[in-house]
């Protein structure tokens, strides 16, 4: 098995030459279907994708499908990080409650307000801790 980056990079290759083998059939598939005379069978299916749909308007329509993409890849990591963070703050509030729940009369308030905004804030660290291990 693979571990640490020779496989992040084995993957990126491998996934760069599936890409590249989709796009080499879907323009195998435009050119077929372009011709009128060419035999068609169930091996031969319409394209998902014409290629020719990105030279169109001299590549504007190219230009409005990558920023739609950059924004749509915005979004979701946002997303991403939101529901991560949201998670976290989950996991602290029932720390804080099983922790409350352990011996309430031995502890003061204050001790106990403390407690729950120091785990808050270790719980608004963890992210960082991963993102800066990997």
């Amino acid at each position: 098995m693979l571990s640490g980056v020779q496989d992040i990079i084995t993957l990126l290759i491998l996934g760069a030459i599936l890409i590249g083998m989709f796009l080499c059939w879907q323009r195998y598939l435009e050119k077929i279907h372009d011709d009128p005379e060419s035999p068609f069978s169930l091996l031969t299916p319409p394209p998902l994708l014409k290629l020719s749909i990105w030279t169109r308007a001299n590549g504007r329509i190219a230009a409005i499908v990558m920023i739609a993409f950059t924004n749509w890849s915005a979004y979701i990591s946002w997303v991403f990080w939101v529901q991560v963070r949201l998670l976290l703050w989950f996991f602290a509030g029932i720390v804080q409650l099983m922790m409350l729940d352990l011996d309430v009369s031995s502890i003061t308030r204050t001790i106990c307000t403390t407690l729950r905004w120091k785990l808050l804030s270790v719980s608004y660290l963890c992210p960082y801790q991963e993102l800066r291990a990997t």
